[in-house]
Order: C-alpha cells, then structure tokens, then sequence
C-alpha cells in the first residue's frame, strides 16, 4: 500500500523555531507542539508495547539488571521500529506535524521516517543513558539526519532529562558505536574513534539540558552527542518516544558497526534510502 505523503505547506500556529541555535549546537526543543489529545495516544501505545513480551518486539530490551546488578530498582527499558505494526503510531510518525518540524530545522526538500523508538525509565531507575551519538550506529549519510524526541512525561534533571554536548554535531568525529548493556556488542568501525569520558569530565564541554512538559520536544542532529542520567525520582515515570527522520541529502551507507536491523538488501550504497521500510512521509517538490 502507497504511503500518503503531506505536501509541504506551512501550518498555522507554528511555534518560533531556533534554527540558528539548531545549527550551532546541534539540538533545540520546541514547546507544546504534539497535542494533549496525541499524547495520551503515544502513551497508551508505549505502555502496550513495554507491557507486553509479544514477540512482534523483539528488540524490546531491559538494561537496567545488566548494567547495575540484579538487586538493582526500577526498570530501564527501550522498543524498537514499532510504528510499522502498531497503527495509531505509524499514522502519527507519518501525518503529525513532526515531518514537517523536521523539514524546516534541516531545511530538507523531503524527510523519510527512518525509525521510532521509545525509552521508559520508571521511578528509581539509576541505570543511565551512556554518552553516545546516534549516527555511528546507523547505515546512513548525510547531515540531514535528526531525532525528534517527544516528552510523554514531565521531565527534568531528577527524573532522566537528556543532555546534549552542545557544538559536537559539528566536531566531524564518529565514535564507536556500543551496546548501552554492554552485551551483543556491535562491530568495530577501524575509522572510528573510541568515546571520550564526557561523564568524568563535564566541566571540559558545554552540556546543556531542558526539563520538559508532555507535548515539548527535543530536535538533535544525528551526530550530536547525548545521554542521560537515571531516573531518581521516587513517583514520576520517564517516557520518550523518539522519531528518526532524514532528509534529501542522506544516502545508505552499510559498514562496520551499524544497529544489523537497520540493514536493507534491496538498498544499495549510495542510494537515497526511499523504500517501504523508510518511506518518504514529507515533500515539498509537489
């Protein structure tokens, strides 16, 4: 079945975006532009899908026990690519407003959805999100790559906010891509490098955060670099669901140490990964 692509038009309502800021550092956060009524479907969606040990998820995966023993409280867990088997997510990753807010940060002619995820850590969660970027683990190209994450939640420092070394999608360094539970790790990438202690050495780069209402959203460049303290808080859940987009200079591009379910035999290198997997969702060429 085709998918419906949204023409590019201007919406009415638009919050003032940062794009200055967006290209500077590599992140920005946009307030209040999913609407309540969306929100309580995302989170009925991600509670169904966390909730359930279908096999339809089975990259449906739990850190926290790896990562900080089994005597360890909380739940840190993430699903993988459901919007193609759950149908109010994928009506929402290709028809809300967030292809077109993807579009205009980037300044893409067209946007594909690539993926969706969601993260969950529930109260008194300590595991954290490690210091990554995301690109190195994709088998993509291009600077128009972004994650779209949606705060289902009220989020801030105590309960898991994301951080962002503001300026590193600008470095031109690929890290080496990791496990976050330290199992199945993925394969080394010779041209990349290992990543540095951002943790241990926070007063060396510029770390900015937001606390966030549910309906804000995070824009981050694919090559930004990212992660996220525990969730300590003793009564608020963490829910984000994050939408991959890129835009119409992101070609396919398999290598060493790519996520292997990203992977696409009927894509070749150098292709522009239009396909039934990674649909164009937005496009302003009519």
């Amino acid at each position: 079945m085709t998918t419906p692509v949204a023409k590019g038009r201007d919406a009415q309502a638009w919050p003032k975006l940062d794009r200055e800021g967006f290209a500077r550092d590599g992140v920005t956060c946009v307030r209040g532009i999913v609407t309540p009524d969306e929100i309580e479907i995302l989170r009925a969606e991600v509670d169904a899908v966390i909730g359930g040990a279908s096999d339809d998820y089975v990259t449906l995966k739990e850190h926290t026990k790896r990562n900080v023993g089994e005597k360890a409280e909380g739940r840190f867990v993430h699903a993988f690519n459901m919007w193609q088997k759950r149908a109010r997510l994928g009506q929402f990753a290709q028809h809300s407003r967030l292809p077109e807010l993807a579009a205009k940060l980037t300044e893409a002619d067209k946007i594909n959805l690539f993926f969706d995820q969601c993260f969950v850590k529930e109260p008194g969660t300590v595991d954290p999100t490690p210091w990554h970027a995301d690109q190195p683990y994709w088998p993509i190209v291009g600077r128009q790559v972004v994650t779209i994450w949606v705060a289902l939640d009220r989020v801030t420092r105590e309960s898991g906010a994301v951080e962002f070394v503001a300026g590193s999608s600008n470095w031109g360094r690929w890290f080496q891509p990791r496990s976050f539970s330290g199992a199945n790790e993925l394969a080394r990438n010779e041209n990349f490098e290992e990543m540095p202690d951002i943790e241990g050495n926070r007063d060396k780069y510029n770390i900015v955060s937001w606390d966030l209402e549910p309906g804000d959203v995070l824009v981050f460049q694919g090559m930004t670099l990212h992660g996220a303290p525990g969730n300590l808080s003793s009564n608020r859940r963490r829910r984000g669901y994050a939408l991959r987009y890129t835009g119409s200079d992101v070609a396919y591009d398999p290598r060493p140490g790519c996520t292997p379910t990203l992977l696409r035999e009927d894509l070749a290198k150098g292709q522009p990964i239009d396909s039934a997997c990674y649909p164009v969702v937005w496009d302003r060429r009519g």
